[in-house]
């Protein structure tokens, strides 16, 4: 390697540090790779080279095709992305409770018309096939893109006409007919929509962070930089026909039989959650799997105007030693700091030092 040659990340590769370790996301791939701190410094950096690398960490970036050689010269003609997010619509999606009236035709026009483009529909009621029917009927010649069907399981539901209604509607993702007597899921060729038999009932708390739900992909990262990929232009709907930020919510801003939801989600108490991303709220900012999770929980503020999560609302992954609650060594987050409403969470690093060398045999 001559001294006109460097080093270039990938723009769309992007180090995330973390307390402890940090990832490289890689976008396009859909990915993601664990690296040390140093490395992730190194990467965030503009100086790129033998030097400020190191061999042992040049082979990796290489075979995992997160940098590539060019000279000095071309090293200025690549520019990095844009991490700019917007979406044109004042609603991207909506979570809707069906009581035995079925769907109201109003609603849906009001929501298709602030641009939301995804519905989840959760059946409170005996759904007959032909309110079903009716609902899907409703998306016709629209611009929404996916619909999701929530239905309690009945022994004399016609699975076959359900088939048939996944077949002439494109939109549909799934009809998941939940307390089923076993688990299974029916899909058939030329057919977008799956047919999904599940043995437990519904919980929509949705507060217990699970790895598997994790996602790297370019639109979720650019809106997690500026906005809480969860509350951000959500609604929720409730059988009653409150609206809601999301069915945990204990507050109503309105309701749809009195008020249009346009005027409802314009409220600037309604969106106070939209702009509360992860880099604003105590230990999420530290973890390094902050862009790639999709979280419930709602953030609470401080004294001081930060954010943080009630320690009774707790995530299974613990940042400060980087275990999973379950694996050896692992402790309680609150075990390396403190909570109060003045300041939210306060790591502290000399007992999180502690533990760190007490699991892994040497110091944060």
């Amino acid at each position: 390697m001559n001294n006109l040659t460097t080093y270039k990340k990938f723009a769309d590769c992007i180090p995330v540090r973390g307390y402890l370790r940090s990832i490289i996301m890689d976008l396009t791939r859909q990915s993601f790779k664990l690296i040390p701190n140093d490395l992730c410094d190194t990467l965030s950096s503009n100086h790129l080279s033998d030097v400020t690398i190191g061999d042992d960490y040049i082979e990796f970036l290489l075979e995992n095709e997160f940098v590539y050689c060019c000279s000095y010269q071309e090293k200025e003609l690549y520019p990095e992305i844009c991490t700019i997010w917007d979406y044109p619509s004042l609603i991207t999606n909506v979570v809707y409770e069906v009581g035995a009236e079925g769907v109201s035709e109003e609603i849906i026009s009001q929501l298709i018309d602030l641009g939301c483009k995804h519905f989840v529909f959760v059946w409170q009621e005996n759904c007959s096939i032909y309110k079903l029917k009716e609902c899907s009927d409703f998306f016709n010649d629209t611009s929404v893109m996916t619909i999701d069907i929530y239905l309690k399981y009945k022994e004399a539901i016609d699975i076959g006409e359900l088939k048939s209604i996944l077949k002439n509607n494109p939109r549909i993702n799934y009809i998941l007919l939940y307390e089923a007597s076993c688990q299974k899921v029916i899909s058939e060729d030329g057919v977008r929509g799956n047919l999904v038999l599940y043995n437990k009932s519904i919980s929509w708390s949705r507060t217990y962070i699970n790895p598997q739900d994790f996602s790297v992909n370019m639109p979720l990262y650019t809106e997690s930089l500026h906005y809480n990929t969860f509350y951000n232009r959500k609604v929720c709907i409730t059988v009653d026909g409150d609206i809601k930020n999301y069915f945990t919510s204990e507050r109503s801003f309105g309701n749809v039989k009195k008020e249009s939801i346009r005027d409802v989600i314009s409220q600037a108490e309604f969106q106070k959650y939209w702009k509360v991303n992860k880099d604003k709220i105590a230990i999420c900012r530290d973890c390094e799997f902050r862009y790639m999770c999709v979280d419930a929980r709602i953030p609470l503020r401080t004294n001081s105007g930060g954010y943080y999560f009630d320690e009774n609302s707790k995530c299974p992954y613990n940042p400060y030693i980087c275990l999973w609650e379950g694996q050896d060594g692992y402790v309680p987050v609150e075990e390396c700091g403190t909570y109060s409403r003045e300041t939210g969470f306060v790591p502290n690093k000399k007992k999180i030092a502690q533990l760190n060398k007490l699991i892994w045999g040497e110091e944060e």
